[in-house]
């Protein structure tokens, strides 16, 4: 299984994924495990029904909205719905929770981390990972324009004077916006 890994990342990354990275991502993985649900032995059928939702959908007066959401979902939707999917739940900047500041925590103002915990005690939860999108605000992208080592890579510079103008995007802002690195990646 690691030299199948190996190889995939050496695809991905051109060979620059070392074996000390490899193990530190074992590692982590190894430790993660135990967070991990049993699998069920059964595939998807017609029994199943998800739910999807934006974490902060959910309102009351006196609670954050993932709270409120597991309320309503015990008393509601539970003998309804056997899957939530959360739509991104991370601190965002912009893009309804797509562009992502920090992947390890959960919005302050949707609640916390044991909110979602106690979800997935009496659901089967999926999260949109959004790796392909990033706030601009994140210390990732921070140190992308620092050019700290290991995050030279993270992002994808694109020459200005690139033809883009067969790009579709379905938003009002612009496609690529301009911001200055330390040292040009292009």
């Amino acid at each position: 299984m690691k030299q199948k890994i190996t190889d995939y990342l050496d695809e991905i990354y051109g060979g620059t994924f070392t074996a000390t990275h490899l193990q530190k991502l074992v590692t982590r993985l190894e430790s993660a495990k135990r967070l991990i649900t049993q699998r069920r032995k059964k595939h998807w059928d017609e029994s199943d029904v998800v739910l999807i939702t934006y974490a902060d959908q959910f309102h009351s007066n006196d609670l954050k909205p993932l709270p409120t959401f597991n309320q309503f979902y015990h008393q509601w939707l539970q003998s309804i719905f056997s899957h939530v999917h959360l739509l991104p739940f991370y601190p965002w900047s912009s893009d309804d929770g797509f562009s992502v500041i920090d992947y390890h925590q959960v919005a302050s103002e949707a609640g916390e981390w044991q909110d979602i915990q106690q979800l997935g005690e009496c659901s089967h939860l999926m999260f949109d990972f959004v790796c392909n999108h990033m706030s601009a605000k994140s210390e990732w992208f921070k140190n992308y324009l620092q050019q700290h080592p290991g995050f030279e890579d993270f992002f994808i510079a694109v020459d200005p004077q690139t033809d883009l103008s067969a790009v579709t995007r379905p938003r009002a802002l612009p496609l690529l916006t301009p911001f200055q690195v330390m040292t040009p990646t292009y």
